[in-house]
């Protein structure tokens, strides 16, 4: 029996940030899914099928704080690890405080992603 590999979902409203995201995903064996807004992952449906989420902290429309509050409200919903090219200590802060797993600032390194999502993995028994 094959074991598929863990899908992590990307959500940032620029679409090379995200084409980039993914492809690094893809690169370290993972699957990845893409969205262009919070409101569009919103509308998939499918917080409950990633093993984590890749969101940029300022987008048009709903920022990523507002989708982890938004998630927040079900238990089930995967960590979320924020990416953002503007490092505020503040939102930092703000966004470890309501449960996020770390806040990255882009362009992401490799290494660090991974050590993330391995550590989100081991912790979940996948």
């Amino acid at each position: 029996m094959t074991q598929s590999r863990p899908t992590i979902g990307v959500i940032d409203d620029d679409i090379s940030s995200r084409e980039s995201l993914s492809g690094l995903i893809q690169s370290l064996g993972f699957a990845s899914r893409s969205f262009a807004s919070a409101q569009e992952f919103l509308a998939a449906m499918v917080a409950n099928d990633l093993a984590c989420i890749l969101v940029d902290m300022r987008m048009p429309g709903m920022s990523g704080l507002e989708l982890q509050s938004e998630l927040s409200k079900n238990n089930d919903a995967a960590p979320i690890i924020f990416v953002t090219s503007q490092d505020d200590h503040a939102l930092r802060a703000r966004a470890l405080r309501a449960g996020a797993v770390a806040l990255l600032r882009k362009p992401v390194v490799a290494d660090e992603l991974l050590a993330h999502i391995a550590s989100l993995l081991s912790r979940a028994g996948k």
